[in-house]
């Protein structure tokens, strides 16, 4: 037994006896999916959001060239964002064995 297991009552495997103050997680391929497919979510809504502004700003340049360009690489870099971000959740699920 390790000097932990005797301080707190544990053996070698941990029972209802053992008195330790560490939380129990319960991590399983479902709640980790779940967590990722909500983080993947954010980036692409993030990505669209830029999108649709970088769009707006690209309507309303009026001619201006600097507008008009900084606005074109701002709809790459989120196409981009939104590629990466779709790409990794497809990873992510082939993984995992649900795609």
């Amino acid at each position: 037994m390790t000097p932990f297991a005797l301080v707190n009552n544990c053996s070698q495997d941990t029972g209802p006896k053992c008195l330790t103050t560490l939380p129990e997680v319960v991590a399983d391929k479902l709640a980790f999916q779940k967590g990722l497919a909500i983080v993947f979510g954010v980036i692409g809504a993030i990505a669209v959001v830029v999108l649709i502004l970088a769009a707006i700003n690209m309507a309303t340049a009026t001619g201006d060239v600097e507008r008009i360009a900084r606005a074109r690489k701002s709809i790459i870099y989120s196409l981009i964002g939104l590629i990466i971000a779709l790409s990794a959740e497809a990873i992510v699920l082939t993984v995992l064995g649900k795609l």
